[in-house]
C-alpha cells in the first residue's frame, strides 16, 4: 500500500509530494519531482520521537540532509513495527550487539596491554643508554635510602671487593657493578638501574655465613645482567601512561613517585626465576656452594609477615620485594659430589664484612 508523504532533498527548500510504500528492501520513495529510491530500514533515523499527534519526520544515513515527513498514522505504526529502533530507547538486540562489540574490543585491548607490559619492557630495557640508566639508578638509590648512612671501612670494603672478585670467576661477562652497604636495620638487598646493588646492615646481620651473602649478591647480579630493574621502569612508565590516558591526568605526584620507586624493587616471578638461574650458574662456575643461597631463602620464609617498621619501611623486606616460594628453593641443588668447594671469602674477611657498618 502506497501513501502520500512530503520529501525534502536537503539541497533546496521545496517540498516534494511523493508516494511511499514498504517493500522488501525497505522504504520505497517515488514521485514526479524526485528520483525513485529506497531507504533501507536499518539506516532510518527519527528526527523527533514518534508521537501520535505529530507527523513522523525521518532522515537516512545515506542522505543526511534529506527529510521525509509521514502524516499517515496507520502507515507510521506499520513502519515502527518493522523498524522499532525509530521509537528510541534501548533496543535489546542492538544493545546486545553493542555490548559484544565493546566486550570484544576491551578483550583485545587487554591482550595488547598484557603483551606490551610483559614482553616489550624486557626488549626495550636492553637498548636504554648506559648513561641514562646510571643517572636514574643514582637518583633512585638516593630517594630510597633517604638519609641512611653508607657503611664503609677499609677492611670491610676490601672484603666486599674480594667477594665480588670471586663471584666474577663464575661469569667472565659479569656486568659492571656498584655495590653499597647502607646502615638500614631491615633485611633487604636489591638491584637498581645502572648496575647498582644495595645491601642492608640487616641482611648482613641475619646472614650466618659468607656463602649466604654470596648467593644473595649473585641473585642481584642476575637481575642486573638481565636488565630487570630497567624493564620494571619501562613497565611502570607504560602503566602510568595508560592511567594518564584513562583518567585524563598527568600523574607525577609525590605519592605516586614514591610508589613507583618502591614498585621497581618488586620483581615478577619470571624475573626472580631468571635471577635464581643466573645465581646458581655463577656460584657453581665459581665453585661457591649454592646451598648458601638456599639457606638464606629458607631464612627469608621464616621472616614472612614480620613488620619492617621505621621510616624506611617502604623498602619492604627481602620477602616483600623478592617473594620466595618453596618451589624456587627446591630448584637450588648442591654442587656435584666430589666438587671442590671454595669459600667466597676468608673467615677474617667475613668478619670484616660483618663489621662494615661498625660494631
Amino acid at each position: 500500500m502506497a501513501i502520500e508523504a512530503i520529501y525534502f532533498d536537503g539541497e533546496t527548500s521545496r517540498d516534494n509530494k511523493v508516494l511511499i510504500s514498504l517493500g522488501p528492501q525497505g522504504l520505497e520513495i517515488t514521485g514526479d519531482t524526485v528520483s525513485a529510491q529506497t531507504w533501507s530500514l536499518p539506516g532510518l533515523r527519527a528526527i523527533d520521537p514518534p508521537y501520535a499527534s505529530q507527523p513522523l519526520r525521518l532522515a537516512h544515513r545515506r542522505q543526511p540532509g534529506a527529510r521525509l515527513i509521514i502524516g499517515d498514522r496507520g502507515f507510521t505504526e506499520q513502519l515502527l513495527a518493522q523498524a522499532p529502533h525509530l521509537r528510541g530507547g534501548i533496543n535489546p538486540k542492538r544493545a546486545l550487539h553493542l555490548f559484544l562489540w565493546i566486550g570484544s574490543g576491551l578483550t583485545v585491548l587487554a591482550g595488547l596491554i598484557y603483551l606490551t607490559l610483559n614482553f616489550a619492557p624486557q626488549k626495550l630495557a636492553a637498548f636504554l643508554p648506559d648513561e641514562w640508566s646510571r643517572r636514574v639508578g643514582e637518583q633512585m638509590e638516593a630517594s630510597l635510602v633517604e638519609k641512611a648512612r653508607t657503611c664503609q671501612s677499609t677492611a670491610g670494603n676490601r672484603a666486599l671487593t674480594a667477594l665480588l672478585a670471586n663471584l666474577a670467576e663464575g661469569d667472565a661477562d659479569m656486568p659492571p657493578l656498584r655495590v653499597r652497604v647502607y646502615d638500614i636495620p631491615i633485611m633487604n638487598a636489591f638491584a637498581l638501574p645502572g648496575g647498582r646493588i644495595v645491601l642492608t646492615r640487616g641482611l648482613l646481620d641475619k646472614a650466618a655465613a659468607p656463602d649466604e651473602v654470596a648467593g644473595v649478591l649473585a641473585h642481584e647480579i642476575g637481575h642486573v645482567a638481565h636488565h630487570h630493574p630497567e624493564a620494571q621502569l619501562v613497565r611502570i612508565a607504560g602503566v602510568q601512561i595508560l592511567l594518564s590516558v584513562a583518567t585524563g591526568t598527568s600523574g607525577g605526584t609525590n605519592a605516586s613517585s614514591l610508589a613507583g620507586l618502591a614498585a621497581v624493587l618488586k620483581s615478577s616471578r619470571d624475573a626472580e626465576s631468571e635471577a635464581d638461574g643466573y645465581a646458581v650458574a655463577m656460584l657453581s662456575a665459581a665453585r661457591i656452594d649454592p646451598m648458601g643461597l638456599k639457606h638464606f631463602f629458607e631464612k627469608i620464609l621464616t621472616e614472612e609477615g614480620k613488620p619492617s617498621g621505621g621510616a624506611l619501611s617502604r623498602l619492604g623486606t627481602v620477602f616483600s620485594t623478592h617473594p620466595v616460594t618453596t618451589e624456587r628453593i627446591d630448584l637450588i641443588k648442591p654442587l656435584p659430589e666430589g666438587a671442590q668447594i671454595k669459600p667466597p671469602i676468608t673467615d677474617a674477611q667475613w668478619n670484616d664484612l660483618k663489621k662494615i657498618c661498625g660494631p
